[in-house]
């Protein structure tokens, strides 16, 4: 026997406090001379010894409670010995729910191995899960075989790719939590691809015996890795689609392609895959549709695994955005630059409008995609007031500052403050060190650093994220959150009077990818992953004004309006299209495939497998020479049976006191 909090036994120094007030606190009697007790009955001297054998009792009671409330506190166990601890196994029936499970027949023969595994542990404490993307537990520990069949029989695999690690942390939690070794029975087509990159990930918990049940086998098997189109078009645009598809079978085959944009076949062709192969197909000059395109490409012909024969992509057919470029002088070189560059952008989704600062309106500028301004002397006074309204209520803003600018000036819109220029011409070129390359506009575009710079404006950084800097630490690219929209500051201009950017192969991109992050629409991802998380929110708006509702691609809510005040995003958890409304009513599609490693139905080798199956079966070292328990003994507390005698004792001590009080009270003075 042993106790886990063996400090707490110090409360046996409480029993002193029934000592006290049973003998210490004895009430004081009055002596009183009386001359003779000849005359007094008999009776009175029994009475008085039965007062002080309850005394006595009531005495004993009050002391075991306190002993015993030490010991239940001090938590008492006992040790189960190794062959006791080796009887008490829990049995762990898993289920791999991953998509190599859907194939015809699979998911069938995978129910009936578990039916089997059910029935032939009977009356044994036993839990099912199932695992792919992490794991759920399908039953809790039960011996009800109902229970655990009901739970075989409704389990179904899904659009997931398999996970061993995910297992072995759902086995060691399981294991940490029952305080059993497992006997572990896996059903699963034991899928190559599903071993993690690091063994250590799989590795199963000490005590582990793994019983594998193989349902399937490697088959032949072709699947689409990616498809290449653009995610939006201009109103008159035409589309080409590029797609790379994949062999895992013994022989060359020839597969049929389709492109479809909602039910209808828009193209098709015939390629031929080499085996273990990979093969090119580009589908061109294809109409979408009037607004959103659900588009797919098709592989036309039956194989082993129907669930990857399918690739979904999103098209927005969007209007034409205008983007107003703000300047006080008529001919300006950075405006006639971003025209011609728009100009320049294959499908351009913009286009461009120049004002003067008189011609910026409160009412007009909400019309505009987003607003270029040059900060010459004067202009920012001019259309202050109107831009820091437009950007507060969601708008976005590019600020040029030139060289015409003065130290000193306040750059309202941005909260800051211009400073001192920048000479490349006296320091040398001046080019960009330092960039943050995961931001959507810089995001690639390592050609930037390329760039001369002649002139540009060091500010207060206060509030603001300095996006680049140049090599002397000037920053070069900055923005700044105000409310629902967003600055980005310049601290030059896209001319060729203080930068070359124009004369670089880098502009165009730079131009598109400022465009498109001002206006809202950076280019997104044209597909995401199953089990993918899709962030929705647009980080620094608020929850009111970026709430959403997410339909799922079986038509049900996802995430509803009131959800969404308090999540990110969405998990896609299916194949398919899931239908974004945001706040404003504004409508996105995003498309969810499923991994391409589930393509591949090669099995694990069985080399592999039995060193993965001998990771649980190692001994468990004794922790401390001095005796103490190891992994194969259990200790077992026992403390909480000392409740019931001490419900026992405070009802014994309850009557005892209650009666010892009471015929005090009715004994005559």
């Amino acid at each position: 026997m042993g106790f886990l909090a063996p400090a707490l036994l110090a409360g046996l120094l409480a029993v002193g406090l029934p000592i006290y007030l049973h003998l210490l606190r004895k009430q004081q009697q009055e002596t009183t001379l009386f001359s003779t007790l000849m005359f007094l009955e008999k009776t009175e001297e029994t009475k008085t010894r039965q007062r002080q054998l309850r005394y006595i009792l009531l005495f004993s009671l009050r002391t075991l409670l306190v002993l015993l409330l030490a010991f239940i506190f001090a938590q008492p166990f006992y040790r189960q010995p190794a062959a006791s601890v080796q009887a008490d196994r829990l049995t762990v029936l898993a289920l791999d729910s991953s998509l190599s499970m859907a194939r015809d027949g699979v998911s069938d023969a995978a129910r009936e191995a578990a039916l089997r595994v059910v029935n032939g542990n009977s009356g044994k404490p036993m839990q099912v899960l199932s695992y792919a993307r992490g794991a759920a537990l399908l039953t809790e520990v039960t011996t009800k075989s109902d229970v655990l069949r009901d739970a075989v029989r409704a389990w179904k695999p899904g659009a997931s790719a398999g996970s061993l690690a995910e297992l072995a942390q759902a086995a060691t939690s399981i294991h940490a939590n029952e305080k059993k070794p497992l006997d572990l029975h896996v059903v699963s087509d034991f899928q190559a691809a599903a071993m993690p990159a690091t063994f250590e990930e799989s590795k199963l918990p000490p005590g582990t015996k793994l019983t594998e049940h193989v349902v399937g086998g490697p088959a032949d098997n072709w699947g689409i890795d990616s498809v290449v189109a653009p995610a939006r078009v201009a109103p008159t645009g035409k589309v080409d689609v590029r797609a790379s598809v994949s062999s895992y079978a013994q022989s060359a085959k020839t597969l049929p392609l389709a492109v479809y944009f909602g039910d209808r076949k828009v193209a098709s062709a015939n390629v031929e895959v080499a085996a273990g192969g990979r093969a090119q197909a580009e589908f061109t000059n294809l109409e979408p549709g009037p607004r959103w395109t659900r588009a797919e490409l098709r592989i036309e012909q039956e194989d082993a695994l129907p669930g990857d024969n399918r690739y979904y992509f999103a098209i927005e057919k969007t209007d034409l955005q205008t983007v107003a470029f703000v300047s006080g002088a008529s001919v300006n070189l950075s405006s006639r630059y971003m025209e011609t560059a728009l100009a320049a952008i294959p499908n351009t989704l913009f286009r461009f409008q120049q004002l003067a600062p008189a011609q910026l309106t409160e009412q007009n500028v909400r019309s505009f995609a987003f607003v270029v301004i040059e900060a010459s002397p004067g202009v920012l006074q001019q259309t202050g007031v109107d831009l820091l309204r437009f950007v507060r209520s969601g708008g976005a803003l590019l600020v040029l500052l030139p060289r015409t600018a003065t130290p000193g000036m306040p750059v309202a819109v941005a909260e800051t403050t211009l400073r001192t220029a920048s000479q490349g011409t006296e320091r040398g070129d001046l080019r960009i060190d330092q960039m943050d390359p995961g931001h959507p506009v810089l995001q690639g575009l390592d050609g930037l650093r390329g760039i001369r710079f002649l002139s540009a404006w060091n500010l207060e950084e206060d509030g603001l994220t300095i996006l680049a800097r140049l090599g002397d630490n000037t920053p070069i690219l900055a923005e700044k959150r105000l409310e629902d929209g967003r600055v980005l500051l310049m601290t030059s201009t896209l001319d060729s009077a203080s930068n070359d950017i124009p004369f670089q192969p880098v502009f165009i991109p730079l131009v598109e990818r400022l465009s498109r992050y001002l206006s809202g629409l950076t280019a997104r991802e044209l597909s995401r992953r199953v089990d993918d998380f899709y962030e929705v929110r647009i980080p620094g708006v608020s929850a009111v004004a970026a709430g959403f509702e997410v339909t799922g691609p079986d038509g049900n809510r996802a995430v509803s309006r009131a959800e969404s005040l308090s999540s990110d995003g969405v998990l896609l958890s299916e194949a398919g299209f899931y239908r974004l409304e945001r706040a404003g009513g504004r409508e996105d599609l995003v498309a969810a495939n499923v991994s391409p490693r589930e393509s591949n139905l090669a099995v694990m080798d069985e080399t592999q497998r039995s060193v993965w199956k001998a990771s649980g079966e190692d001994a468990p070292a004794a922790t401390s020479a001095a005796g103490a328990s190891t992994e194969n003994e259990r200790r077992v507390p026992f403390g909480w049976y000392g409740f019931l005698i001490l419900a026992g004792i405070l009802l014994a001590e309850s009557v005892v006191a209650n009666r010892y009080w009471r015929s005090s009270a009715e004994e005559p003075v």
